[in-house]
């Protein structure tokens, strides 16, 4: 167990506070009218441990205030004096105003702010001073223990509930009714978690039986209407086959003919001649025109780059005469300055302009001759700059001449390349327009076509195709008969799916209502848990949903009214209430400090410092009671 116990505060220039000093006991009351001070008591005593005021800032303003204006280069000091398990300990921070002179000036200058640590009297630095508190009790425990309203005012609800079922201690799930009907199906996992596996089971299920409906009707609409039965059909198939099969051979013994064959042959012949004379023809001038093609690919690659030399060449061209341009305005300009600066006529005064007085004649010498050097100098340099712009400019000069003539050099190359290659494209396109003579060819055929007509079986021929596709028709409706087998198949498939996910949601609907009434039955036995360990406070650990499920909460309930809806002095009892129970818990007794007393008329009794904030209207200035 530890114990802190608070002495002594002294303040000096804090928060309006210029001195006091406060003793405590084992109850403090402190009174005064609002404003007096009394919350800057507490804010200094956070201060001194954690720099933070009792709202939880640390960028509050320390430094007392008078018509607006902060006072200026004042120490603000708090020191405290408390017992740590008996052992006395002294704490002080004093928060000043750094003003430093520097070299040269006559005033000091402000440089900041700085803030001193002192541990009994030694000072120390700020990581010392944190790190002694550190050990004397961590920051949000601190508060947790000592400020009435801090845990059901600043804690979020999910800290204040994992608070209450850790002091609660662990509630195994196997200790509660209605474990066993759903310990078969949990498996490693907890209620509350199979509850989430069931859920997007569930979703997933109903998502699938959503849609069968949706795909047997896709398939039932694929199904397509065959009057006849498959038996009669394939009869039709095999009675159309065999007079196909008559046809052929009738058309084949009319067409089994020898003079006819020969001439056929003959035929044959000719136009194999035709096809090979075709051929090597058009190797040939396929040949001619790859020569020609290799002479023309080099002119042109040469004549591209000659049209690509000529523009940079071009352009090269425009910007040496933008350059003498240039050059030309600038040589003007020097010349113009030179004039200006040969014919001025600048002498030294010989008169003082103040005192009207006439000056040293050697002064005035003096002066006269450093103008005409400074004339002199001037002269020489833009005689020098002119100069070298005007060699410049001929540099320029000789250089648009020699691009003109490589200009017109490219140009001439570029038109002979370009004559080169309207020669070869000629011979190109006369090749290209080059036709195989088989007109003698063409003649035999026509001959060997005339010696005899061929034996006329078009009305044969037109029966059989006919027979053909009435073959190809009963054959796709045999077709449709097997895809519609694979639709009523995929049917069946979807609504026996359908019915075992039917079933398997049924069951995850069974084993959630089981979890439900499990988890409703571990509440009321987590409430009841954690509300044994308090007098006055209770809490509600879950709500229960719409849907008949609950989740986990955390609210502070005072005679069954909500912690935000209860008086203040309700909210002070139970504030208290439960810093006893977590006193108890952590073993730590620190000062507890009540705000607004005068609106408690009684408070639980603690079994540590209590300093209780009570507003009077007849304190201007702050009084102190003990009881």
């Amino acid at each position: 167990m530890k114990k802190i116990e608070l002495q002594e505060l002294v303040f000096e220039n804090f928060k309006g506070i210029r001195n006091l000093s406060i003793k405590f006991e084992k109850t403090t009351c402190i009174y005064g009218q609002n404003k007096a001070g009394k919350t800057t008591v507490f804010d200094g005593w956070l201060y001194l441990m954690f720099g933070k005021d009792s709202s939880n800032r640390a960028d509050f303003d320390i430094k007392t205030i008078v018509n607006g204006e902060a006072l200026h280069k004042l120490n603000h000091s708090v020191t405290g004096t408390l017992l740590d398990d008996g052992n006395p300990l002294e704490l002080k921070k004093t928060h000043y105003e750094k003003w430093t002179k520097k070299k040269g000036q006559a005033n000091r200058a402000f440089e900041g702010h700085k803030t001193d640590h002192f541990i009994d009297g030694v000072p120390v630095p700020k990581t010392k001073y944190d790190l002694k508190i550190s050990e004397l009790i961590d920051e949000k425990l601190f508060r947790l223990l000592t400020d009435a309203t801090f845990f059901n005012t600043q804690l979020p609800w999910t800290d204040r509930r994992n608070i209450l079922t850790e002091m609660s201690g662990e509630l195994k799930e196997n200790e509660i009714e209605g474990y066993s009907l759903i310990k078969a199906f949990l498996g490693e996992r907890t209620a509350e978690d199979h509850k989430k596996v069931i859920a997007a089971e569930r979703k997933k299920i109903n998502d699938e039986l959503e849609s069968i409906p949706i795909r047997i009707d896709e398939l039932t609409k694929q199904f397509i209407e065959i009057p006849t039965a498959k038996e009669e059909i394939q009869s039709k198939i095999n009675e159309l086959t065999s007079r196909k099969e008559n046809l052929q051979e009738r058309i084949n013994e009319m067409k089994n003919d020898a003079g006819e064959a020969d001439r056929k042959r003959k035929f044959t012949a000719v136009q194999d001649e035709i096809t090979q004379k075709k051929s090597d023809f058009s190797r040939v001038k396929s040949g001619r025109l790859d020569e020609v093609t290799r002479k023309l690919s080099p002119l042109r690659l040469k004549r591209d780059e000659i049209d690509s030399a000529v523009k940079k060449l071009k352009n090269e061209a425009v910007q040496n005469t933008a350059t003498l341009e240039r050059l030309e305005t600038e040589i003007g300009k020097t010349r113009t300055k030179w004039s200006e600066i040969a014919n001025s006529n600048e002498k030294a005064l010989d008169t003082c302009p103040t005192c009207k007085q006439s000056l040293p004649a050697t002064l005035v010498e003096e002066t006269n001759k450093s103008i005409n050097m400074k004339k002199a100098e001037q002269e020489k340099e833009l005689n020098k700059k002119g100069q070298d712009l005007v060699k410049e400019r001929e540099d320029f000069k000789e250089r648009s001449t020699a691009i003109d003539a490589s200009i017109n050099a490219r140009v001439i190359e570029f038109e002979d390349a370009n004559s080169a290659i309207d020669e070869l494209q000629a011979a190109f396109d006369k090749i290209s327009q080059e036709t195989v003579d088989i007109s003698d060819l063409e003649k035999q055929q026509r001959e060997l076509q005339t010696i005899t007509s061929p034996i006329d079986t078009s009305d044969l021929e037109v029966e059989k195709q006919s027979i053909v596709t009435d073959i190809k028709a009963f054959e796709g409706a045999l077709l449709n008969i097997e895809k519609n087998k694979g639709y009523q198949k995929r049917i069946d498939e979807l609504s026996a799916s359908e019915k075992k996910l039917s079933q398997k949601f049924a069951d995850l609907e069974k084993q959630l209502n089981q979890i439900e009434e499990f988890i409703v039955a571990k509440t009321v036995m987590v409430e009841d848990k954690v509300n044994k360990m308090f007098e006055i406070a209770n809490f509600r650990m879950f709500e229960k949903q719409i849907n008949e499920g609950t989740r986990p909460v955390c609210m502070t309930l005072i005679d069954g009214v909500p912690y935000s809806s209860a008086n203040n002095g309700g909210r002070v009892q139970v504030g208290i209430d439960i810093i006893k129970t977590l006193q108890k818990h952590y073993g730590i007794y620190a000062p507890i400090w009540v705000d607004n007393r005068e609106s408690v008329s009684e408070i639980p009794e603690a079994d540590c410092q209590v300093i209780n904030l009570y507003v009077s209207p007849s304190d201007e200035s702050l009084r102190v009671e003990y009881n």
